[in-house]
C-alpha cells in the first residue's frame, strides 16, 4: 500500500546543497521583517509540489502556474 497525503519539509541547507550540486540557480531571501500577510503570500507563491513520479506533461502543467524547472529537458 502506498501512503497518500503524506507531506514533509526539508531543511533549507539540504535544499541549498541539492541545488548547488545540480548547478541550479536560485535566489536567497533577506532577514528583514515583513508583515504576516506578505510572508503568507510569499510562502504560498514559493511552495512547490515535488513528485518522483511526475511526467513531463505534469511538469508543463505546473510550469504554467509557477516559474520553475527553467532548465529541465
Amino acid at each position: 500500500m502506498v501512503p497518500q497525503n503524506t507531506n514533509f519539509g526539508i531543511k533549507a541547507s539540504v535544499l541549498e546543497a541539492f541545488l548547488q550540486s545540480n548547478s541550479v540557480n536560485y535566489e536567497t531571501g533577506t532577514d528583514k521583517p515583513m508583515p504576516k500577510r506578505q510572508l503568507a503570500d510569499h510562502l504560498t507563491d514559493n511552495t512547490f509540489l515535488l513528485s518522483c513520479w511526475m511526467t513531463m506533461a505534469q511538469i508543463e502543467k505546473l510550469r504554467a502556474k509557477k516559474a520553475m524547472f527553467s532548465d529541465l529537458d
